[in-house]
């Protein structure tokens, strides 16, 4: 029986939950930088990320994130662009690395109205097991009369937890370890 404990004393904390930790960053194919030139005018994509518990209990699998804003304040123009968002992964529960989603923008835009749309043609990346995917495949570029001008992406940030061949052993020895006590107390 003091085995048993032992080896569940082991097993318990790779049952914690799993935490990932991510930035963003974005780049318009029209200017090469974070703010894209049109005319006078420019809209600039803010950097996103978080810290994210994907794991039961308190944590969330699916959960959602930001995955940065597109400012478009003050903006008077019939924007046709491309915005690529990086995603840097940079560890914690799992393997840095980087991810890209890219969505086309088009579409005119005053302060007071909007038609303009990103539309993500690249819609999920995963990096080293995580799933970063965005939360809407078209986004309406909102004018500066709404929010500032500023438009939200989110994403969803999920896993499909895999167990490590040393989590498998430790639950395959403690049950071993159950039938052989219930055998011997039959016994």
């Amino acid at each position: 029986m003091k085995k048993f404990l032992a080896t569940l004393a082991f097993a318990i904390p790779m049952l914690a939950n799993p935490i990932v930790t991510y930035n963003t960053t974005g780049v318009f194919s029209s200017s090469g930088t974070s703010t894209s030139l049109d005319g006078a005018l420019s809209y600039t994509f803010i950097l996103g990320g978080a810290t994210v518990d994907l794991g039961p209990p308190g944590g969330l699998n699916p959960s959602n994130g930001s995955l940065g804003e597109l400012n478009s304040a003050n903006v008077s123009a019939d924007l046709a662009d491309t915005l690529t968002i990086t995603i840097h992964q940079t560890g914690v529960d799992f393997a840095p690395g980087t991810g890209t989603l890219v969505g086309t923008i088009a579409g005119p835009i005053t302060p007071t109205a909007s038609e303009a749309h990103i539309t993500f043609t690249t819609t999920s990346t995963v990096i080293n097991g995580v799933r970063y995917q965005v939360g809407n495949l078209d986004y309406l570029i909102v004018p500066n009369s709404t929010n500032g001008g500023v438009t939200s992406i989110q994403g969803i940030i999920s896993y499909s937890p895999v167990p490590e061949p040393g989590t498998v052993g430790l639950i395959g020895l403690g049950l071993a370890m159950v039938g052989m006590v219930a055998r011997r107390r039959r016994a």
